[in-house]
């Protein structure tokens, strides 16, 4: 039996809960961003160009179906409708002032609403209303009920990043307000749930981050506000559950599962009933009646599993393994038709989606062998669900960054890496969960269901991140070896939360793919260097580059590593530098920082790595362009380096080698005169070389010839914008010597 079931909530709490949507008779509004407002009437193919139009238009009982977008409106609801979302949370609300629900029956289904910092607020409510599986952040406060004289539900929302989550205000007597099943996470918040004077029941919570968990006040005199905080998991927080004013039965605190500096303060132990297990160190005896610091000797972590069923045996919910781990969702949040859970959401998109599950596919160790989504066992795709559902409610991954190297390494041995089965399939479930979350969540603006088999492949099957121990180059597995071995050497891919925040964070969730795909070409282009000569692809190298000893790790490359002298003596700068392993490890980079983002890219083999963007049909002709010395002092954009289908049919005809990688540097060359190629005319002048034996000509001969070149100006040009910046002022480079005699 779940603990939904368990909890004890008044009835018109659970009828609150359980509301269903608008009756079979009620209208449905639309509205799309960017419509005109011509002719608009909120049909789906003459939708309302904003929100407000259509609750202007709405009459009670009605629902307004938003698409997908960015609202930048206040909205006063003052009829009983319901506002729902794009799946996914893509309806996005940038309030410049609070919304005001102020009807019996408004509710608010699937919004993301986004404030703007400490002096914003979110949603007011006045008057019975719900708000259900929508995300409120970074606000002041994120939701506010004051006055409300009907029941009303706040249930399945992710509530983030607020200084008050939920505050409660002088609920009318005989009135429920259920605070059910939300994640209320603020690192320097100051209450998750604030509540003066209402009456409620808050269960099944995550809060954490707070200055206070719960603060419970009641006002003296006010014997309306009985209510319950039972069943919520409190973690990272200074006070657990708090209060002022409280007297006899005003609250009862039942099964809570508290992490915190003090568990219960100003509140009487009398007045406090509570069954946190024996082993956190204490029963209610041990409170003083006015215990201001009251901690517990012992963890409460497990408190849950200390709550009996009706027939006395403990409640089925205990530690999770996975690269997430924590028990608390694992029972709660999926009975009801209203109440969210992420495992169904995901269960139900793959089972509408055959060629996302056939083109999954990991290691069994059941079966030993790697299977496709539709047949892994029970625990494979509880692993899967189960992470995905930790990661749903904010979750920090537990892996490790990067994932250690199970082989030991001679320095002369190659760079390879190598994870048990258990770590492994740990990583591979915590870069999917990641691309999953991207799609359900509408984190970016595209979808997989446009992508073909062969680019679903390069996204979500794990035969092209890992093999099973076979005999591959300069490595020979000894028998029965059954650890699993990056297929490509070039990169060691970091966990998915981590990369996703790497997107998120250094590159930006942009409009379309290709922007996606020029942040991140821009990004290697100011921040990566190739590795350093010498000892490529050898342990001592991967060591002196990244710290470690396997396979380059991405993490390594985006965070940057700290180098000594080299130690081989090629006189390269020892400091910080974001190195790059080659052609090969900046491929294997740009495929597994963008399939987080769900942008798949296919690596090409012509003796170097080229990277190929099957979603654009763009083409990279060499891994090492975007950082090439050329490109790097050029003024185009690095986008510029990306060629067509045609152009690359033509240079990499079926059989070719190397012969033209990397020779779109050389055709951009003399378009762009970049500062590099400026300093190379400068040499050859300073060391009377011709033109036809120059460095210039050097970094140009892949692409032209001496009479395209004295055609189109080139030497003119060049020269020209030598002497307009005054830039032959350069030291030779080393090893540099004069024409030929």
């Amino acid at each position: 039996m779940s603990l939904l079931h368990r909890l004890i909530l008044p009835a018109a709490a659970l009828c609150a809960v359980a509301a269903g949507p608008a009756t079979a008779s009620a209208t449905t509004l639309h509205v799309a961003s960017g419509a005109s407002p011509l002719g608009a009437t909120g049909e789906a193919d003459h939708p309302f160009a904003t929100i407000t139009e259509a609750v202007e238009n709405a009459s009670s009982g009605d629902l307004v179906q938003v698409g997908p977008g960015l609202f930048a409106e206040s909205v006063t609801i003052e009829v009983g409708v319901t506002i729902e979302g794009a799946p996914g949370l893509r309806t996005v609300i940038e309030p410049p002032t609070a919304w005001t629900l102020d009807a019996p029956g408004a509710a608010l289904r699937g919004l993301l609403f986004e404030g703007s910092g400490a002096r914003s607020y979110g949603v007011n409510a006045f008057s019975s209303f719900t708000i259900e599986e929508c995300q409120l952040q970074d606000f002041g406060g994120a939701i506010r009920v004051d006055g409300v004289g009907g029941d009303s539900t706040i249930a399945n929302n992710r509530i983030l990043n607020n200084r008050y989550g939920v505050g409660l205000f002088d609920s009318g007597t005989g009135t429920a307000i259920a605070v059910v099943n939300n994640q209320i996470v603020a690192p320097t918040g100051t209450a998750g749930i604030y509540a003066s004077g209402a009456r409620y029941t808050a269960a099944f919570n995550q809060i954490s981050g707070q200055r206070f968990g719960v603060y419970h006040r009641v006002p003296a005199g006010d014997s309306t506000a009985i209510s319950a905080v039972q069943a919520n998991l409190i973690t990272d927080v200074f006070y657990g559950v708090a209060g002022s004013g409280v007297g006899p039965n005003d609250v009862k605190v039942l099964a809570n599962s508290i992490d915190a500096v003090a568990s219960f303060r100003g509140l009487l132990a009398a007045d406090v009933t509570w069954n946190i297990d024996e082993d956190c160190g204490a029963d209610s005896a041990s409170l003083s009646p006015l215990d201001h610091g009251f901690t517990p000797g012992g963890s409460c972590a497990d408190a849950f599993s200390a709550m009996p069923d009706p027939d006395g045996s403990p409640a089925d919910v205990g530690p999770s393994g996975g690269p997430y781990g924590g028990p608390w969702w694992q029972d709660l949040g999926c009975a009801g038709p209203h109440v969210f859970c992420p495992a169904q959401e995901l269960e139900d998109w793959l089972e509408a989606r055959p060629a996302v599950r056939d083109s999954l596919w990991w290691y069994d160790t059941e079966s030993e062998a790697f299977e496709p989504y539709d047949l892994w066992s029970d625990d494979l795709a509880a692993a899967l669900f189960d992470g995905y559902t930790a990661a749903w409610y904010g979750y920090a991954s537990e892996l490790a960054e990067p994932m250690p190297n199970i082989l030991e390494l001679a320095p002369t041995d190659y760079a390879y890496t190598a994870h048990t089965p258990e770590d492994a399939t740990d990583l591979f479930l915590s870069l999917v969960i990641e691309s999953f979350r991207t799609e359900l969540q509408a984190r970016v603006p595209w979808t997989v269901d446009d992508y073909d088999a062969d680019e679903l492949a390069v996204l979500f099957d794990g035969r092209n991140v890992y093999t099973v121990c076979t005999d591959m180059l300069f490595l020979t597995c000894p028998e029965g070896d059954t650890t699993l071995r990056f297929v490509n050497t070039g990169a060691t891919p970091a966990a998915g939360p981590y990369t996703w925040d790497f997107v998120q964070g250094e590159l930006g969730v942009e409009a379309t793919r290709m922007d996606l795909i020029a942040a991140a070409m821009e990004w290697s282009r100011d921040h990566m260097f190739h590795q350093v000569a010498g000892f490529s692809g050898q342990t001592e190298a991967a060591l002196w580059h990244w710290g470690f000893a396997g396979a380059t790790p991405v993490s390594r490359v985006t965070d940057g590593w700290e180098h000594g002298p080299h130690p081989l003596g090629w006189g390269a700068d020892s400091g910080f530098r974001h190195y790059a392993r080659g052609c090969s490890g900046t491929v294997q980079w740009l495929r597994e920082i963008l399939r987080v983002a769900n942008l798949p890219v296919i690596r090409i083999n012509k003796l170097h790595s080229l990277a190929y963007f099957p979603t654009e049909g763009l083409y990279l002709d060499h891994g090492d362009n975007p950082y090439n010395r050329y490109s790097r002092t050029a003024d185009y954009p690095a986008t510029e380096l990306l060629i067509d289908a045609d152009r690359f049919a033509d240079w990499f005809p079926e059989g070719s080698g190397d012969e033209n990688v990397g020779r779109r540097v050389f055709e951009l060359n003399a378009i762009w005169l970049p500062t590099a190629l400026l300093e190379d005319r400068c040499w050859d002048m300073e060391l009377d070389r011709s033109k036809a034996d120059g460095y210039t000509f050097a970094a140009l001969d892949l692409h032209y010839d001496m009479v395209d070149l004295e055609a189109m100006g080139f030497w003119v040009a060049i020269d020209t914008k030598i002497v307009e910046l005054g830039i032959c002022d350069v030291p030779l480079p080393p090893g540099a010597q004069g024409s030929p005699s």
